[in-house]
């Protein structure tokens, strides 16, 4: 009887610490993601320009999405540039700034990691680094 006693005393007590240390609070944080979702955040005309802004070129779209990973509890972000047209995407770059292009093949090949993001689509065009870039906002009235 004794023996029994001290049995369901150990074990009462490991089941208490259990809940107290595995996912006491779980109740506070999102489940994770039973699949991938993604949705588009903002989206953005790229322009570029060497000397007089008044002859700026739309030379693509950029836009930027949240993504959760099927398993994940943390949104990350994600970007695509897409054609002057914005009907085909070229590449992305990744949440760690490195960029993609897109080949024949529809294979990722790296451009190259870079922290400045207009620093990297200048390289992604092939613009020179001493040519202006910007980004602007869509106008529903004229895009």
């Amino acid at each position: 009887m004794k023996r029994w006693a001290l049995v369901l005393v150990v074990v009462g007590g490991c089941a208490g610490r259990l809940h107290e240390y595995g996912e006491e609070y779980q109740e506070f944080y999102g489940s994770p993601s039973a699949e991938t979702q993604s949705e588009n955040v903002e989206r953005k005309k790229i322009m570029h320009w060497r000397k007089d802004p008044k002859l700026k070129v739309r030379v693509g779209f950029l836009e930027k999405y949240r993504v959760r990973l099927k398993g994940m509890r943390d949104w990350r972000e994600l970007y695509y540039i897409l054609n002057p047209g914005g009907t085909d995407r070229l590449g992305f770059i990744n949440e760690d700034g490195k960029f993609f292009r897109y080949d024949r093949d529809g294979r990722a090949v790296k451009v190259g990691e870079y922290a400045v993001i207009d620093t990297g689509v200048k390289v992604f065009f092939g613009f020179p680094l001493s040519d202006n870039l910007g980004f602007e906002d869509l106008d529903p009235y004229k895009d």
